[in-house]
């Protein structure tokens, strides 16, 4: 429809099984105690501070690299640098 905006971060691609994730409806976040196998960041530090947990129990979730959010497991390995947190 003319006039309707499209949000380009609506959509995440889970880090796990790879499905596309509308991150209205999978909302979540990992805590400390979460495997940290199983959370995937995304580098965008522009991008909103959200992310999913698919049904797959994996969460994807944008970051950015200069800030990464707290409360994040130790042993997370960040995409970009190959580092662990």
């Amino acid at each position: 429809m003319a006039g309707q905006r499209t949000d380009p971060y609506r959509y995440l691609t889970c880090g796990g099984c790879g499905c596309s994730i509308d991150q209205r409806e999978h909302w979540g976040f990992p805590n400390e105690n979460t495997d940290p196998t199983r959370v995937h960041l995304i580098a965008d530090a522009a991008a909103p501070a959200y992310g999913v947990r698919c049904p797959c129990s994996h969460y994807t979730l944008y970051a950015n690299p200069e800030d990464l959010p707290v409360g994040l497991p130790k042993g997370i390995r960040l995409s970009w640098s190959g580092k662990l947190t």
